[in-house]
């Protein structure tokens, strides 16, 4: 009898805990801002805004859509929100966009660019470094003067994505065919290292304080975990099948993949010594970009076979419904706080 009251008071007394962390919580979070979907096949950006509102139904609307070069793939927002810069994978061109009134101000041409793909600002804003797939470089943009200002050849295969240091420091690029990292030093725009991961690096992120690296191997169905300091992989686990994006909150608590072939985000907690993975998330068919709300707690996942964002609390783990996309819907960036102007 003891033995059993003991188990009823064990079990009452994590439940109250359960609640508790609950309601410590709080409610699903209502972002207020702008999200940013590049609809591959398409060849257009939409900009939805998502507001506070009382109703799942009322809390995304689509403002505007406008045509963009031909399948564009990733899209990084300016330090100050002003502008979007978009890759035109197929159409070898950056676009930009003037975020307040939402429209195109220039599209960037460069006989060198090939197949251009992701992207990352200088804290400041001043430059941009754009990973050209084809071209296995790093293209920097004098963001003032629209132009090129350098190249930077990695000397590996399938350059893909860019993650920029928190302090702009350095920038972390995968090389898919390669197994490796280029790292290159922002001070003077030549290579600083290079990292061995797993086979077919693309997801990367950086924690908030910069010491830790994350890379997803998608054709090993693993995240490898990199000291910045060292530059030495210090960790590696299993995640969804075919992870191809990683994503940190802003608090550095935990991280999500998404797992392109197992249709799943997969949720990485990271508060302690080791990475563990603590639920895969079904959110719907073939998820790619990602993007994070300004407090972490709503995490945007684009699905890229159902012409569909979605959106995950981060806290709870659950689907918190999501919007309609054009077709093939990939790279998309969220501009927090951001208020509509005569939409």
């Amino acid at each position: 009898m003891k033995r059993i009251l003991s188990f009823l008071l064990a079990a009452i007394a994590g439940c109250a805990a359960s609640t508790s962390l609950r309601a410590a919580e709080g409610p699903p979070p209502h972002p207020q801002g702008l999200l940013i979907v590049l609809n591959k096949e398409d060849s257009t950006v939409s900009f939805v805004e998502a507001r506070p509102a009382p109703a799942p139904t009322e809390r995304l609307r689509l403002i505007k859509t406008l045509p963009t070069g031909k399948e564009p793939h990733e899209v990084a927002v300016s330090p100050d929100g002003r502008e979007a810069w978009v890759s035109n994978a197929g159409a070898d061109t950056l676009g930009v966009y003037d975020l307040r009134r939402l429209e195109a101000i220039v599209t960037i041409r460069h006989d060198r660019f090939a197949f251009p793909h992701g992207s990352a600002f200088t804290p400041d804003g001043k430059k941009l470094y754009v990973a050209s797939t084809r071209r296995n470089s790093v293209f920097v943009l004098d963001v003032a003067q629209r132009r090129v200002a350098a190249e930077i050849p990695t000397g590996q295969i399938d350059t893909h994505m860019v993650a920029m240091a928190p302090d702009g420091a350095r920038v972390f690029v995968p090389n898919i065919g390669s197994r490796a990292i280029s790292v290159i030093a922002t001070g003077n725009d030549k290579l600083a290292g290079e990292i061995r991961v797993g086979r077919g690096p693309e997801g990367i992120a950086l924690t908030p304080d910069g010491k830790r690296l994350l890379v997803a191997n998608q054709e090993d169905s693993t995240v490898s975990v990199i000291d910045t300091a060292t530059l030495g992989v210090v960790d590696a686990f299993e995640v969804g099948e075919v992870p191809v994006r990683l994503i940190i909150t802003p608090d550095g608590k935990r991280a999500f993949s998404a797992d392109r072939k197992g249709n799943t985000v997969t949720a990485i907690m990271l508060d302690g010594e080791h990475p563990r993975v603590v639920k895969r998330v079904p959110v719907g068919k073939s998820p790619g970009g990602m993007a994070l709300d300004g407090s972490g707690r709503t995490l945007f996942v684009a699905l890229n076979d159902e012409a569909r964002v979605v959106l995950v609390d981060t806290a709870t783990l659950e689907m918190l419904g999501g919007i309609a996309a054009g077709k093939g819907p990939d790279g998309i960036a969220f501009v927090p706080g951001w208020a509509p102007a005569g939409f």
